[in-house]
């Protein structure tokens, strides 16, 4: 019985360990998307003489879409290390 308990924790132990790995390739690759962003953001704050306002708004909708799907994706692999555990 002690040696089925053991074996189970240290699958779980492992299978945690595998999802936190995961989670912190995921955590650093939302980091990078968010500093492109804001370099992206700083460019585009300088003004220029012909800004389009709906190309401005395309890209902001488009950058909002891949920001909630990267979060999204992190926070299902949190729930995911969570619920392992």
């Amino acid at each position: 019985m002690l040696v089925l308990q053991v074996t189970q924790s240290k699958t779980s132990l492992e299978q945690a360990l595998k999802l936190t790995k995961k989670l912190k390739k995921e955590s650093a690759s939302l980091r990078e998307f968010v500093t492109s962003i804001n370099k992206e953001l700083s460019k585009r704050e300088i003004p220029t003489a012909a800004k389009d306002i709906e190309d401005e708004l395309v890209w902001a909708k488009v950058i909002n879409f891949q920001f909630c799907h990267n979060l999204s994706s992190l926070l299902c692999q949190y729930l995911s290390l969570v619920h392992s555990l």
